[in-house]
Formats: structure tokens, C-alpha cells, sequence
């Protein structure tokens, strides 16, 4: 139930009515665990933050005004995290996605929310690193798995903002 829980109200009812018309459709549901995806959330940043500055290091020391604020603080935090700290998120990467392949192998897809929350203003987008984990609940474990996922609209909040699901299924399928 990680993915579900702290699931704001207008998410949770657009899911629900995006799985019942599914349902309607022909579609069949069952629960499917993922028994770390607690951990895929740590896992995710520490992996995303040691690996962003790695793919261009020079782009921080020669053009630090390019990044935006949250990205500039979490490409320089990231050249911090130490190889200890990276290799056990790969150790979590590799739990999480065999438990994810685990649980594709008795159905055809996975149906989850995109964000736990309702999404934010431009105005209000999230300003600080702390605020990452809490809007990408639901898609940082994914994510680290490397596991092929679409977000799709599924409803609208009571302000006309989009709420969207995501759809993960195995590669190539």
C-alpha cells in the first residue's frame, strides 16, 4: 500500500474513478506489493544527485548560474555523497526492481498515482531539495528501477489542476 498511502483526497477519488472506468472497460485489478519501495525514495536521490553532476561536472563550476534553484543545490550536494552511500542505493535499485518485476509477472500493468499530492502552482513549485521526495512519492522508486512508466490525466482537482496516474509495465511489452 505505499503508493497509496498518504494519498491526498482529490488524488485518491481520481484514481478511484480512473480504476473504476477501467474496470467497466474490461480491465481486472489485484494488489500487488513492493515490499522496499519505501527505500527506493532514499535510494532514488542519492543515485539522481551522485550521478547529475557526474554526466557533466564541468557545467557546474563554468555555468552555475544555468541551474534553477532547486537544481543547482542538488547538483552541488551531489558531489558530496560518498561511494559507500551510492553503492548501497544500487543495492536497493536491484532489490526494487526484481520486486517490481516480481509483481509485473502476475499482471499486465501497474496502476499508481503520479503524486501523492495535488499538484502545485507554477507560482508554488517546490523552491528546496526537501521537497522532492513528498512530490515524487510515487515515481522515485520507479524511476530507480529503470522500469518503462506513462502518466496519463486521470481527473481534475476541485481548483482545475490535472491529476494524473501512472502505468507501469515491463519492457518491451
Amino acid at each position: 500500500r505505499y503508493f497509496f498511502d498518504h494519498v491526498e483526497p482529490e488524488v485518491a477519488k481520481a484514481i478511484d474513478e480512473a480504476r473504476r472506468i477501467l474496470h467497466r472497460l474490461g480491465a481486472r485489478f489485484t494488489q500487488a506489493e513492493i515490499p522496499h519501495a519505501d527505500e527506493g525514495g532514499t535510494a532514488q536521490m542519492v543515485t539522481m544527485l551522485s550521478e547529475s553532476p557526474a554526466v557533466n561536472p564541468q557545467s557546474l563550476t563554468t555555468s552555475p548560474d544555468d541551474f534553477t534553484t532547486p537544481v543547482r543545490p542538488m547538483f552541488e550536494q551531489g558531489t558530496l555523497t560518498s561511494a559507500v552511500s551510492y553503492l548501497k542505493a544500487q543495492q536497493v535499485r536491484t532489490v526494487i526492481k526484481e520486486e517490481y518485476l516480481a509483481a509485473l509477472a502476475e499482471v499486465d500493468a501497474l496502476l499508481y498515482p503520479t503524486s501523492p499530492m495535488v499538484p502545485f502552482k507554477p507560482s508554488e513549485s517546490p523552491s528546496s531539495i526537501d521537497d522532492i521526495p513528498s512530490v515524487g512519492r510515487c515515481t522515485l522508486a520507479l524511476n530507480l528501477a529503470g522500469l518503462p512508466g506513462l502518466s496519463v490525466p486521470c481527473g481534475f482537482t476541485k481548483n482545475g489542476l490535472p491529476i494524473a496516474m501512472q502505468i507501469v509495465g515491463r519492457h518491451f511489452d
